[in-house]
């Protein structure tokens, strides 16, 4: 079976959210006749902070409401407006291979506690709460500490999303 890895993903309305992921990306291994991602970046959109003392995290630059997919298989431990230090309503992932995402500033979450989500599965939206100067997303990854996000998720493959340009932030 041949699979097309230029596509984008589909647009998302609210009466489909939960169902419009589907595998793309050009990082996707092929496993019989599936595409396969383990890891995918949760939104597409240019980074707008990075990494750095005082940041441990992650901003993308993106518009409120853009839909905002599991970065990886796992279960949801919080979702909503709980704000633990700025990030307004947000996610927080336990990921089944044991690392730990925050996704913060959120509009909406569409999960719940214990929910167990799949890779790339619409969780929510992203948005301009809690302590922010404009909407994003904040991504925090911990895996024996908070880790830098860009770089965890292009050292497990992530899947490409189809538009995000954060793929090449960074690289000489």
């Amino acid at each position: 079976m041949a699979f097309d890895c230029n596509c984008r993903r589909s647009r998302c309305s609210r009466s489909n959210r939960r169902n419009c992921s589907f595998r793309c990306g050009q990082c996707a291994r092929h496993v019989g006749d599936t595409q396969r991602c383990d890891w995918e970046w949760p939104v597409d959109g240019p980074l707008s902070q990075g990494f750095h003392a005082g940041h441990d995290g992650t901003d993308f630059a993106v518009r409120v409401g853009t839909v905002l997919h599991a970065p990886t298989s796992g279960t949801i431990a919080v979702a909503g407006p709980n704000d633990p230090g700025g990030y307004g309503t947000y996610i927080q992932l336990e990921a089944d291979t044991g690392e730990q995402i925050q996704m913060g500033h959120l509009s909406e979450t569409w999960v719940a506690v214990g929910d167990h989500v799949s890779v790339g599965e619409a969780i929510g939206a992203t948005g301009n709460t809690g302590s922010s100067t404009g909407p994003h997303l904040h991504l925090r990854i911990h895996s024996g500490g908070a880790v830098d996000p860009v770089t965890f998720l292009r050292s497990v493959g992530a899947c490409d999303t189809g538009l995000s340009d954060i793929r090449s932030v960074g690289r000489a």
